[in-house]
């Protein structure tokens, strides 16, 4: 964590490291699902529903470009509750793209491995800073790509971008999109 936290300008002195872990056994290859030639690509978010916090509807800008640019199906599972929900909701239908959002609601750890376990891609596009976020640990636990964004600390800290997952400027919805 502290490594993104200096990319980011976090003054030296004011880091500290804590211990952070995941049980890798909730999250691990035995659990994943094996994706079907016919399965759409399936991208999955979890976290609170505040789009300036964590940009959902930079997520749903994106994929509507890509998917009118490129016509591949696709899925977008998000997890979580929050204040801007029906925003989303809203989003989704007006970039046309409500066959292809699932918003689950608040979901219990365990059935959110089971989403990843289904799942291709992470995304999480935070416009802000976000310090270390979980989410992003949890579906690489999973053996999920991440395409996140710059101000996120665990995407700085973990991805090594063009490898395990792409790295976008925050709040770039046509960067993402070209991801």
């Amino acid at each position: 964590g502290i490594l993104g936290l200096q990319k980011m300008g976090a003054p030296e002195g004011k880091l500290m490291e804590f211990p952070f872990f995941l049980n890798l056994d909730t999250y691990g290859e035995g659990r994943r699902s094996k994706p079907t030639g016919s399965s759409p690509m399936r991208f999955v978010s979890a976290g609170r529903l505040k789009n300036d916090l964590k940009g959902h509807n930079v997520a749903l800008q994106a994929l509507a470009s890509a998917h009118k640019n490129t016509g591949i199906p696709f899925e977008y599972c998000i997890a979580g509750t929050g204040p801007d929900e029906a925003i989303l909701k809203n989003l989704a239908i007006r970039l046309d793209l409500e066959a292809f959002i699932r918003f689950f609601g608040w979901v219990e750890p365990c059935n959110l491995a089971e989403i990843y376990a289904e799942s291709h891609v992470l995304l999480h596009p935070s416009p802000e800073h976000d310090p270390f976020p979980n989410a992003v640990l949890e579906g690489m636990a999973a053996g999920l790509a991440v395409l996140g964004s710059d101000v996120s600390g665990s995407v700085l800290d973990r991805v090594q971008n063009g490898f395990n997952g792409l790295i976008h400027r925050a709040g770039d919805s046509t960067e993402l999109s070209e991801h």
